[in-house]
């Protein structure tokens, strides 16, 4: 009996862990058999979250959901109708949906008032009715779909179930030709880089937002996952213990590394940290971590040398009217990056999404694109919204973050997942909204998705803090426009010491080739790279000559510089800092490498000749 009993409670444990999705797929056709294509479609799931989608020329729709109950509403101009369908799990239901023109069934109604079939019911505080019509899928008999055609428009509006797309349709504002990519400027500031810079500007010069959002990155934990031969191990689970307690999730990125986070939205007394390391089946724990003030956690665990070439990317933009003065720039710069990536990548399985969203009070909350490997539709998605609404400050930011972490489609197995994050609002700040952000994150981080904002003008310090603090909760990093471009309002520079501005497509290119680089499994690689030498020098514009030796490295690295440099950081190529030595104003440093994996890393210092940073690449290799 106690067995039975074990294994019925186990039986219960897996079905309530794993995710029962099923799979919507839909296509929508008018009653002379034409697609409908572009048409709106809201979905509300069994817990109230809105989803918004749209249609594809040949008016179909695909998408997977949890298991439950939903209802879908369709907006087409003369089409708009509404139906609930129950998905149920590991099932594929395909449909083909009818759909009546109402303008065509007013006039039928007049001459033939009465229905044989119809269910007719009054709403409550209102006097419009509706039909119901049952459609059972072909393809399951477990899925059912119940469709309800309401008699107007306008009463549709007034119940608050569609936007009045006539009104809209006026207002649009589409990006027009002679706007071009390449106009908009930015910087990176990239906290992992500046480590300390980050803790000391946390602690005093942002320290009063930290109440406001709840958000403290601070308790650092930092692991570096190798395989034997000496290659990173890319996506493989991490999770941080208190006790019994799994506090943070994540993975680990192109570089093997992955971040985890103690007390990152709650103050819980710290007792015995663990961490635990999971790839196929593989488990490794560190039993002892160490925050990163004490050092990096190094894990070498049996994984092969290989890699996902699967790369998802999500762009989330802040649709509200605030965004008039910068969105068509955007949308010119989204388009020239999406296009960009995929010509520049051709080796690698590349789809891309989006999520636009708005506010409460507005004609959506949140829009979505789902993630596709045919970049065109996202295009035409991003290409066909466009600013409006808003008005009150603070944004959904957490809805949309909410959205984009739990019901974009992101792929399990991947070498990397990127969300840019762009906003010029903060989000609300009543409770359930942070909440919801920290849900939000928590997910995020554990799918292994990185978050990037790019924050536009409008942002305070207080916004730049937050978005500081998800980037660095995500493995991502942090970006804003600049006044350089002369667009938009004024941007606010960010609390640094320094940042250099780029063209933002070149900056969005520049960072997803960065967080998809990886290190091959053969030395050829290598050999195919430019800066292998005996010795690297670099002088001349620079001020100071510095010397890098052996190059490739085994382990040790030799630094000289002909004149005195009081700090160097050594980092990996995406621009985490890893080791910092300091000295004297020395002209000699050497270090030890040996428990990092293969890869490229740079070298980054200050030169006060010229008052800049500079970054030389070495590589490491066993």
């Amino acid at each position: 009996m106690k067995v039975l009993i074990s294994f019925f409670f186990l039986l219960f444990f897996f079905v309530a862990t794993f995710a029962q999705k099923g799979t919507l797929s839909v296509s929508f056709k008018s009653e002379d058999n034409v697609a409908v294509e572009h048409g709106k479609i809201k979905i509300k799931t069994p817990s109230s979250y809105q989803l918004n989608f749209e249609t594809d020329v040949n008016g179909f729709f695909q998408m997977d959901f949890e298991s439950g109950l939903y209802t879908l509403y369709f907006d087409k101009k003369m089409f708009k109708d509404t139906f609930q369908f129950k998905i149920s799990p590991f099932k594929t239901n395909n449909l083909q949906i009818v759909l009546h023109n109402l303008n065509v069934n007013k006039e039928q109604k007049k001459s033939s008032p009465k229905r044989t079939t119809e269910h007719i019911f009054k709403k409550s505080k209102s006097d419009f009715r509706k039909k119901e019509k049952f459609i059972r899928s072909e393809s399951s008999d477990d899925f059912e779909i119940m469709a309800s055609e309401f008699l107007s428009a306008s009463d549709m509006k007034e119940a608050g179930k569609i936007q009045d797309y006539s009104a809209t349709k006026r207002s649009k504002t589409r990006i027009t030709e002679e706007i071009s990519a390449s106009t908009l400027t930015a910087g990176e500031l990239n906290d992992f880089s500046k480590w300390e810079l980050w803790t000391d500007i946390e602690s005093t010069d942002l320290e009063s937002h930290y109440k406001t959002w709840n958000i403290y990155p601070h308790y650092r934990f930092c692991v570096q996952v190798k395989n034997h031969e000496n290659y990173p191990v890319i996506n493989a689970s991490i999770k941080l213990y208190n006790g019994d307690e799994i506090i943070f999730e994540s993975r680990t990125d192109n570089t093997g590394k992955g971040e985890l986070w103690a007390d990152l939205f709650k103050n819980k007394t710290k007792t015995n940290y663990q961490i635990l390391i999971s790839k196929n089946e593989v488990d490794h724990w560190i039993k002892k971590p160490l925050l990163f003030s004490k050092g990096i956690n190094f894990a070498t665990i049996s994984a092969n040398c290989t890699s996902s070439k699967n790369v998802d990317i999500a762009f989330i933009v802040d649709a509200t009217g605030s965004m008039g003065d910068e969105i068509k720039y955007l949308q010119s710069e989204l388009l020239d990056v999406i296009d960009r990536i995929k010509n520049q990548n051709k080796t690698l399985n590349i789809q891309t999404g989006s999520v636009f969203y708005r506010d409460h009070t507005d004609a959506y909350l949140t829009k979505m694109s789902p993630m596709t490997s045919d970049v065109s539709k996202t295009s035409e998605f991003i290409k066909n919204q466009f600013a409006a609404g808003g008005g009150d400050g603070p944004e959904a930011v957490d809805e949309a973050l909410w959205v984009t972490s739990e019901f974009l489609n992101w792929r399990n197995e991947t070498r990397a997942k990127i969300a840019f994050l762009i906003l010029d609002a903060p989000p609300h700040q009543n409770q359930s909204e942070l909440d919801k952000i920290e849900k939000a994150v928590k997910l995020a981080s554990k799918k292994g998705i990185r978050i990037i904002p790019i924050v536009g003008s409008g942002i305070n310090k207080s916004t730049e803090y937050l978005m500081r603090s998800i980037a660095l909760a995500t493995n991502g990093t942090y970006t804003f426009l600049t006044d350089d471009s002369g667009i938009g309002n004024a941007h606010l520079k960010p609390t640094t010491d320094d940042y250099q501005v780029e063209k933002l497509n070149d900056l969005i290119v520049r960072l997803i080739t960065q967080y998809t680089k990886v290190s091959e499994c053969n030395k050829t690689f290598y050999k195919n790279t430019a800066i292998i030498d005996s010795a690297i020098e670099a002088k001349g514009q620079i001020g100071i000559n510095i010397y890098l030796y052996p190059n490739p490295t085994k382990g040790i690295l030799n630094i000289k510089s002909d004149l005195p440099i009081n700090e160097l950081y050594i980092s990996d190529l995406s621009g985490k800092s890893i080791a910092m030595l300091s000295g004297n104003s020395n002209t000699f440093w050497k270090y030890n490498l040996s428990n990092y994996p293969t890869g490229l890393y740079l070298i980054r210092y200050y030169d006060q000749n010229k008052d800049k940073w500079h970054s030389k690449k070495f590589i490491l290799i066993k």
